[in-house]
């Protein structure tokens, strides 16, 4: 077993352990690898608009922070009995990536017991610091109805407060995977685009459609929330597809006077 596979099963257990001990309570998990307080701060500023669904529309709940200075870095998602029943945002202060925290909803009916998917924007030598999640996407199972799979797109904040995009280095062979959390898929035998193989993703065995993007639908915006759409009825409910709830980010200003 290789190292990066190594650590791939060393986090997905730490994750899982995480979540089933209360994750909303404990503030979540962060990867961050150096934390730091950034020397130029950042505001994000206007009221929080919301994107498209990517997947299927649902009962909506709502998954956000009470901190005005906190942007999505990652997603997760557990089952019970097949049905994609949890679902967690994990945010970092757009000015100190020591401060992280998280929401969750779990729409189960009981402990999760699968293992858990994840896709995050980690502040280490491949995607660089200050990254935030500016689109989502899903996969679903072949009935279409549940969220088996999903990526994330971002940006980089840069200290002038614009959104910067990601590059990413060069592929090391011929196909390009993505592994992350013991999962991989090769995009190019499927036919799904290359620039977006480099993006953050995990999907069960049984993800078999990818849907289009919910994104931030205005630029210089980042997700401070998501929408996670589940199905009616008892639970465990399913996720069947989630949005973005977006906010604008800039170096700090002061209003003009009327």
């Amino acid at each position: 077993m290789t190292r990066r596979k190594e650590r791939a099963r060393t986090d997905r257990l730490v994750f899982s352990a995480a979540v089933l001990m209360g994750f909303a309570l404990s503030g979540g998990i962060s990867e961050h690898a150096r934390a730091e307080r950034y020397q130029q701060g950042m505001m994000l500023h206007g009221a929080p608009v919301e994107s498209k669904v990517s997947g299927y529309s649902g009962s909506r709940r709502k998954l956000e922070v009470d901190d005005d200075k906190q942007a999505v870095y990652g997603i997760s998602s557990q089952e019970r009995r097949d049905n994609p029943c949890t679902f967690w945002i994990g945010t970092e202060s757009i000015n100190d990536s020591n401060r992280t925290t998280g929401d969750i909803k779990n729409l189960c009916g009981g402990t999760p017991k699968s293992s858990t998917i994840k896709a995050q924007y980690r502040d280490d030598m491949y995607f660089g610091r200050r990254v935030f999640v500016t689109g989502i996407r899903v996969c679903t199972n072949k009935k279409e109805t549940r969220v088996k799979g999903f990526q994330l797109r971002g940006k980089q904040l840069q200290d002038d407060g614009r959104l910067a995009a990601l590059i990413y280095p060069p592929p090391s062979g011929p196909t390009r995977y993505y592994l992350v959390g013991g999962a991989s898929w090769n995009f190019n035998s499927r036919e799904e685009y290359v620039n977006d193989s480099d993006f953050p993703a995990d999907f069960r065995n049984n993800c078999k459609e990818w849907h289009k993007w919910a994104e931030c639908p205005y630029p210089n915006q980042v997700a401070t929330g998501v929408i996670a759409h589940f199905d009616a009825g008892k639970e465990p409910r399913s996720l069947t597809g989630v949005a973005v709830q977006c906010r604008y980010v800039s170096r700090p200003y002061v209003p003009a006077s009327r």
